[in-house]
């Protein structure tokens, strides 16, 4: 505003206040709605309680076609002028022109009713503009009757200007005419309806919410306020912009995750922005070491197991030990992508069973201590028995024994029920980290079932060819 509008105020009320008491009395004739001229100021604030310096402002407006009622008071003490504008003349007042008002008090505190000349739109103004006037904390209200206006919403905010990232924290503002209670909000894409933002919220002119992380880049969107009651009442706003911002973020691993090489780990991330596929690639510090998929869905999961990898075009079978790896996800549509924390990759993890060995017989129903060493951190183990048929190349697993305690030994009664022959062990972490075979060992004894069956039919043969001989040396 030019601030020869603002001079001119000021010598325009010192000439008032020394023109005499009866023209200040004219100018606060308010009930009866004499008009006096305001001229411009050049702030504009408003808070229900508000620090004002020397020709400062607060305001408060509304709809009014009965009365108004307002109030003030100051501290430390301080003597301002209340004022009422109706909506053309205020906006000539913050234009920096001249304009015509209700002079209400000048006083540090005070209270009363405006009745207003007709139906408009009303400012309230609290302006500390007295001569040599000091800083004062002014704490005001004002209440505005009547509304005899058909009910109406007009939504302000947002405008066709209006352009909203993603996941950002915006506020939809409005205003409403005649008998307006509570207000559903709802965010429109085009002509179909994308979410409800509030199923029912106070008519306060305004409502704070985060724009969905989900929605498509688009400039066709709308907002929708309908008064709850009656489906009829509603406003559109104008059509704006969406900008969709994507990000990944990493859940797991972490700076704390430990890493065993051969055990099975779930990546977990989470994303904001249309991303349908993503890459995801292990780095050894900023060197990338292994890509595990180069297109997997965006669902947040990835498992994989820490193994071979290839560099200088050898093969290795063993990821190194290290405490600077990371993983990377990207959009495989974009650039967009994200980087976990820092996380370890141990050593590879071994086992070593020490019985059964190779020269160790067994019999049914034997008890047979099973041992081990490992250093895996797997508390629990699972041991296979293969059986190996006599004449065959391949074996069979005959059982299984579940969550063995990783304690180093395990007492295993043979069941009766097992075939003689030959057999082996697979020890392997529950966690599959580890695992390793047992040397082949035999079960079996003379009072086997097969056994006692081959030595039958030996002493069987025999006796009869003796018994033949002997017939045959009768008859001779």
């Amino acid at each position: 505003m030019p601030r020869t509008g603002r001079e001119f105020s000021r010598k325009f009320f010192i000439l008032i206040l020394f023109a005499g008491f009866s023209l200040i009395t004219i100018a606060q004739n308010f009930n009866n709605n004499n008009s006096t001229n305001l001229v411009n100021f050049d702030k504009l604030r408003s808070s229900p309680s508000q620090g004002l310096d020397h020709d400062d402002h607060a305001e408060l407006h509304g709809y009014a076609d009965q009365y108004v009622t307002w109030s003030f008071s100051t501290f430390p003490s301080q003597i301002i002028n209340v004022w009422a504008l109706d909506a053309f003349q205020y906006s000539l007042w913050i234009a920096g022109q001249s304009a015509t008002g209700h002079l209400l008090s000048t006083d540090s505190s005070d209270s009363g009713t405006f009745n207003v000349p007709e139906g408009n739109t009303w400012y309230i103004v609290f302006w500390n503009d007295e001569v040599g006037s000091q800083n004062t904390l002014v704490t005001y209200n004002a209440n505005f009757v009547g509304d005899s206006r058909p009910p109406a919403i007009n939504v302000i905010a947002p405008s066709s200007s209006s352009s909203y990232q993603t996941g950002s924290s915006q506020t939809i503002r409005w205003s409403t005419q005649g008998s307006v209670g509570n207000l559903k909000i709802e965010l429109y894409k085009g002509s179909s309806l994308y979410t409800t933002i509030h199923s029912s919220t106070s008519n306060d002119g305004q409502e704070t919410w985060i724009v969905p992380g989900n929605c498509p880049e688009a400039s066709d969107y709308r907002i929708k306020i309908t008064e709850t009651s009656d489906p009829n009442i509603y406003d559109y706003s104008s059509y704006f912009t969406i900008i969709e911002v994507k990000s990944i973020t990493i859940l797991e691993p972490t700076n704390t995750s430990m890493v065993v090489p051969k055990t099975t780990h779930t990546i977990l991330w989470e994303s904001t922005g249309s991303i349908n596929d993503v890459k995801i690639e292990l780095y050894k510090g900023t060197e990338l070491l292994k890509e595990l998929s180069s297109k997997t869905e965006n669902d947040g999961s990835f498992s994989w197991v820490p193994h071979y990898y290839e560099k200088n075009g050898y093969m290795w079978n063993i990821i190194p030990q290290g405490t600077d790896y990371r993983i990377k996800i990207r959009d495989v549509y974009s650039t967009k992508y994200s980087f976990s924390e820092y996380f370890e990759i141990t050593n590879v993890k071994s086992l070593t069973i020490l019985e059964p060995s190779s020269s160790l017989s067994y019999k049914h129903g034997e008890i047979m201590t099973i041992k081990w060493e490992t250093d895996t951190l797997c508390e629990t183990l699972e041991i296979k028995v293969y059986h190996k048929p006599q004449g065959s190349s391949d074996a069979d697993k005959v059982l299984t024994i579940p969550s063995v305690p990783n304690i180093g030994y395990y007492k295993w009664t043979i069941p009766m029920d097992l075939p003689h022959g030959e057999y082996y062990l697979v020890i392997e972490a529950t966690d599959k980290s580890v695992h390793e075979f047992s040397e082949h060992f035999t079960i079996g004894s003379s009072s086997s079932i097969g056994y006692n069956l081959t030595f039958v039919i030996i002493v069987i043969s025999v006796i009869s060819i003796i018994v033949i001989i002997k017939k045959s040396n009768i008859k001779n």
